[in-house]
């Protein structure tokens, strides 16, 4: 999920959470983007290829979560809305599908039929804070 890192008056700092709600430990974490059109739809006037590299890093085929036992949590820096469009790395309420794979504790592989949609939202306010309204997302989760 995206998460707000940091929210003031000029912009929201993000954070993309992974969480193993499952009831072992989750191996080989990978994080793909199944939809190279909708990520590029989603950025802004600010997302630059130095900004890219930063803040996509965990979406690399080397980037793996190893270990991820159940009831942690891990993340890393997941880019910027900006009030100022030409700072904006995110264009706020954007959504793009990603697909995640990752190997349970005995060696099963799995990987989600459907992919999971991230959306660029301010996760301390429902009604999305002072970006405007949050739409809704309708996601199915297979046991």
């Amino acid at each position: 999920m995206v998460e707000t890192h940091h929210g003031g008056t000029e912009g929201i700092a993000y954070d993309l959470v992974i969480l193993n709600s499952g009831s072992i430990p989750a191996k080989n974490i990978r994080l793909l983007v199944t939809d190279q059109a909708a990520l590029r739809a989603a950025f802004g006037a600010g997302a630059n290829d130095e900004n890219k590299g930063r803040w996509l890093a965990c979406f690399e085929p080397s980037s793996v979560i190893r270990l991820l036992q159940n009831g942690a949590r891990t993340s890393c820096s997941f880019g910027l809305t900006h009030r100022d469009p030409r700072q904006s790395f995110w264009i706020a309420q954007a959504e793009f599908p990603i697909q995640i794979e990752y190997e349970g504790w005995f060696g099963e592989k799995y990987r989600r039929d459907r992919p999971n949609m991230l959306q660029i939202a301010d996760s301390e306010s429902f009604t999305g804070g002072m970006w405007g309204p949050v739409k809704t997302v309708a996601v199915s989760r297979r046991a």
